[in-house]
């Protein structure tokens, strides 16, 4: 897969991009268990992962340009765990707590100046232009100007940019497989630090709230997002009968693992999102008994699916004494007091609410909007919450205007035309299942992690049959 890594005298052994070449092409067994070390070096002395991450970048900015240009996807992949271990274990100021945010931007610009083509991928440099008049109304009244793009619109711009770079990139099919395999490789230290970290579940008073005790002591939602979606691609891989491990049955325990640590943070929409994307995979995507084409229905595939996962979500039901499950229907600690009705605004965590509220500050300021970063003050003065959107498109139409509706209709038109321009099966399952985790972690997590920019540039790529 990465035979092509070498250092200009075809070295591979002294070359610094070796490390890359063994984090790629190792066994995944061995890699996975010195991710575990990682995970469990957060507990006691940060310093190491801090090293570690320190080590892959300078082993990325220290090589040829060719290599540059091979890495590149990996590491992008590999910094969106990366920021949120980060934050887990406090490592700020040495890994800051937008990391990814600007680390991706550095990174993308890079990929999009030593790419040789730059004729395709027009669209991200239009929705680019889009955001511009937010940003200067943002620069002329913004007191913290710096810490208000970055929240708020760093990661609309890292999406474009992401559109731009891979729209021009070509991988092939053992490549976006390799990058998938990535992502959970980094995922790992996440996981590892949340079980090691958390109390047994008999000390666990578990309620209908999102569960703290279970992600590290840190935002369950963000955590839940990266476990889910590392699941997910796990899954997402078997379905495609891209192993992870050579051990079959470690290929179906590892993403189980994920997933269920992700259910039990009681933060639904990590686990949410990756489940509807794998089953829009499955539904829209030729079966077939080729390589990388969808597994048809038979014992394995029911097995898995029909049978082991909700066994997997009753066994954890009964652990939360039937909690879960009441969580998942929209329960809350109120409503099930009976001191509280239940409607789509409490199934939704507060977010429909946010979300009418930008919708009536967007027809107040219709053109233009009010300005990147200033909505949840407007809303605060009718009356409102003052939370961050965690709903991008209404975050979009509020703070941008007109200009932010025509960016979130290409939001949503982009992947049906993606999907109809693509004809081999393995083609669509990429474009499906990271459109629809780049759009309904938007809808969740807005562009907290860098998961929305990268998912949605990376349908873009044009995948080779090599």
């Amino acid at each position: 897969m990465y035979s092509r890594l070498i250092d200009s005298a075809g070295n591979h052994r002294r070359s610094p991009q070796s490390l890359w070449m063994w984090l790629t092409r190792g066994n995944y067994l061995q890699l996975s268990m010195i991710h575990i070390v990682l995970g469990l070096s957060g507990l006691l002395f940060p310093y190491v992962y801090i090293a570690w991450v320190y080590v892959l970048l300078l082993t990325f900015f220290s090589a040829s340009i060719k290599n540059k240009h091979l890495t590149l996807p990996y590491l992008l992949m590999y910094i969106i765990p990366l920021e949120v271990f980060s934050r887990m274990v406090s490592a700020s100021p040495f890994l800051p707590w937008e990391v990814a945010k600007y680390l991706g931007m550095l990174l993308l610009i890079v990929g999009i100046i030593i790419n040789r083509s730059k004729s395709k991928g027009l669209v991200g440099l239009f929705i680019l232009i889009l955001t511009l008049p937010a940003i200067f109304m943002a620069t002329a009244t913004s007191e913290k100007i710096l810490q208000t793009l970055t929240f708020n619109v760093f990661g609309l711009i890292n999406l474009c940019l992401a559109v731009i770079y891979f729209a021009n990139r070509t991988l092939t099919k053992d490549e976006i497989a390799g990058l998938f395999r990535f992502f959970i490789l980094g995922s790992i230290p996440i996981l590892t630090y949340s079980i090691f970290r958390a109390p047994t579940f008999d000390e666990i008073d578990f309620s209908l709230g999102a569960n703290f005790e279970l992600t590290g002591g840190f935002g369950s939602n963000q955590v839940s997002t990266i476990l889910g979606l590392a699941g997910g691609l796990g899954i997402w891989l078997w379905l495609l009968r891209i192993p992870l491990f050579k051990n079959s049955l470690l290929n179906i325990v590892v993403p189980s693992i994920f997933l269920a640590w992700a259910l039990l943070s009681f933060s639904r929409g990590g686990v949410v999102s990756p489940a509807i994307g794998i089953l829009l995979v499955f539904l829209f995507v030729k079966k077939g008994n080729t390589s990388f084409s969808v597994r048809k229905i038979n014992v394995a595939l029911v097995s898995v699916l029909c049978v082991l996962m909700p066994l997997l979500f009753y066994f954890l039901n009964k652990v939360t004494d039937n909690l879960l499950l009441l969580r998942y229907l929209g329960e809350t600690n109120k409503t099930f007091a009976g001191t509280q009705e239940k409607d789509f605004n409490l199934l939704t965590t507060g977010r429909w609410e946010i979300f009418l509220a930008d919708i009536e500050v967007w027809m107040n300021n219709f053109v233009f909007g009010v300005g990147v970063g200033s909505s949840p003050q407007v809303r605060e003065q009718m009356g409102s919450s003052n939370i961050e959107a965690h709903i991008e498109i209404s975050r979009l139409l509020a703070e941008h205007g007109l200009f932010g509706f025509i960016i979130s209709i290409l939001f949503l038109v982009i992947p049906f035309y993606l999907y109809f321009s693509r004809k081999r099966a393995f083609d669509k399952a990429v474009i499906i299942f990271c459109m629809t985790m780049a759009i309904l972690t938007s809808m969740h997590s807005a562009m907290r992690t860098f998961i929305t920019p990268l998912f949605f540039g990376l349908a873009f790529i044009k995948i080779s049959s090599d």
